[in-house]
């Protein structure tokens, strides 16, 4: 029973185009900050 629990996935769903979960966040907020370094980097 305990093992069944942990396979439940919670996702939510971006206007049903894209299912928005932990990995998609994490993927989103990898980009910007590496968006945000390149930014920094060419501005000086």
């Amino acid at each position: 029973m305990i093992i069944k629990r942990l396979d439940l996935k919670v996702s939510i769903s971006a206007g049903g185009i894209a299912n928005i979960n932990l990995e998609t966040c994490l993927k989103v907020m990898k980009l910007a900050v590496s968006y945000y370094m390149f930014l920094k980097n060419t501005a000086r």
